[in-house]
């Protein structure tokens, strides 16, 4: 990217994320928004991570998260990407994204639907981005590096053994969880995220 030969910290950013917003799966609505500030802003290295992380919220914000709509902020996001082509810096880009980020998802509605008790997490599309993301996360913090890669998550050979609940699905009748968790407790916590 640009300038980026010289930045091999600023590289290693640009690709890292780029490679967490290929996981999430949705991107085609945010395109116009990242070729557009690649073509007007190339040498600007710094300004299209922070412009590709905003990106990356958005997608998992407002088009991963349960019951959002793989098409929400399409018209926002073109304009956005029209521009930043033609007239916008990168910092009104990034600006804009945060105003369509909040208008779709803001903080108390984010938080809320985390929260949702209703939710059944483990059949979210967006589960294994989310565990592997913030596993990977503190692994990084605590200076570990990332053992087991993206690609064994999604191997269909491997992909119904890498989620598992804490609290079983069928607890053993009078074991250890059933003494634990009445039929409510149970029904309400088996399917939480952080089961």
């Amino acid at each position: 990217y640009g300038n980026l030969g010289d930045r091999p910290d600023l590289r290693h950013d640009v690709i890292d994320i780029g490679i967490r917003f290929q996981r999430l799966g949705v991107s085609a609505n945010l395109f116009p928004v990242l070729i557009g500030a690649r073509l007007r802003y190339p040498d600007d290295g710094e300004g299209y991570l922070r412009l590709l992380t905003l990106c990356e919220r958005f997608a998992f914000r407002v088009h991963r998260m349960p019951r959002s709509r793989s098409t929400s902020g399409s018209s926002w996001l073109i304009a956005i990407g029209y521009n930043i082509f033609h007239k916008a810096t990168i910092a009104e880009a990034c600006t804009e994204i945060q105003r369509a980020l909040h208008h779709y998802s803001s903080n108390q509605a984010f938080e809320l639907d985390l929260r949702n008790p209703e939710m059944d997490w483990y059949s979210w599309g967006a589960l294994r981005y989310f565990l592997y993301e913030r596993e990977s996360a503190l692994m990084l913090e605590n200076g570990v590096p990332v053992i087991v890669p993206w690609d064994h998550f999604v191997d269909p050979a491997f992909r119904e053994n890498t989620i598992e609940h804490i609290l079983p699905r069928n607890p053993e009748p009078g074991g250890y969880w059933t003494q634990r968790f009445g039929p409510e407790e149970h029904a309400r916590y088996v399917q939480d995220l952080g089961n």
